[in-house]
């Protein structure tokens, strides 16, 4: 299974974080009173400090600098995604702010560090009619079996995912989960898959409280558990970003990426079971989980 786990990651390094008001959907994020220039200072040392951990478990980098207006440009698993037979594919993004993230010149890019892009699939402009899809943070995807994992939201539309589908060749599973309230006072879906769901070498973190529908709920599991161990997490793991973590290949073997949050709300029993299957290793980014409403997966694309 190690070859459905990437060893190459891409990262942009953010130039000007912050809140981002077009997300209110994103039950995740936080209002902050501090200036602009402190709240991006603690991010950067964040993002430093996360590519100092990432390069000494020997995995390979390609780190972008921030081109963009957009105060979400430090995640950008959700503009686009490569996968293991060199597709690269563009989506189409909720926030009008974050369409400026996307880089046309990234295949070239791509191809000049050594990642190969075979085809270029871009569904970016469905945004402009008001269907999303926004990449990793949609689909939480399992290379090995060719599948993909959806919670069905504002940001992951499923006329989008279907269009998706024909075209990668991945078999879709979509779900509805459980109303959060957002920053904007209203109830919203959980915005993105990838917060209730991570799949590891061997194991799958999942949130059964998250899918109010039973027979969804039923379905979900037994689709994890074909080659998959389930541990299972509350809602208020969740929350603290347990269910935002991915599985990498080192040079030492299978690593599970987190954050520093994300590990301490795991229980003893959680944590054992998960380092049956593979190493972990945690980093601290507070300033970009509380502002931004995403975790360490979120900041990491996969590259093959």
């Amino acid at each position: 299974m190690s070859g459905s786990f990437a060893t190459s990651l891409l990262m942009v390094r953010p130039a000007g974080f912050g809140y981002n008001a077009e997300n209110a959907d994103n039950t995740f994020s936080q209002t902050d009173q501090r200036d602009p220039q402190t709240l991006q200072n603690l991010a950067l040392d964040e993002f430093e400090a996360l590519i100092n951990g990432l390069d000494a478990l020997g995995l390979d980098l390609l780190i972008l600098e921030d081109l963009s207006d957009s105060p979400d440009a430090v995640f950008p698993n959700n503009w686009f995604s490569h996968h293991p037979d060199g597709s690269l594919v563009l989506y189409p993004l909720k926030s009008p702010l974050r369409r400026g993230e996307l880089r046309p010149e990234l295949p070239e890019l791509l191809e000049m560090a050594g990642y190969p892009v075979t085809r270029v699939l871009d569904f970016s402009a469905l945004a402009e009619q008001g269907h999303f899809l926004e990449g990793t943070g949609s689909l939480v995807l399992d290379h090995g079996r060719q599948r993909a994992y959806v919670a069905l939201s504002e940001r992951s539309d499923p006329a989008v995912l279907k269009r998706w589908a024909q075209e990668t060749g991945y078999t879709p599973f979509s779900f509805t989960p459980i109303n959060l309230p957002g920053t904007d006072g209203q109830s919203h879906p959980v915005y993105h898959s990838n917060v209730l769901l991570a799949l590891g070498a061997g194991f799958a973190l999942w949130c059964p409280q998250a899918l109010p529908d039973l027979a969804e709920r039923e379905q979900l599991a037994q689709a994890l558990s074909q080659d998959r161990e389930l541990i299972a997490l509350s809602l208020p793991q969740v929350q603290a970003f347990a269910g935002n973590m991915l599985q990498v290949q080192t040079p030492q073997g299978p690593c599970l990426l987190m954050s520093q949050c994300a590990r301490l709300a795991l229980l003893p029993d959680q944590l054992d079971r998960i380092e049956h299957y593979t190493a972990l290793a945690d980093f601290a980014i507070p300033t970009i989980e509380a502002i931004g409403g995403g975790s360490l997966r979120c900041m990491l694309a996969e590259l093959w």
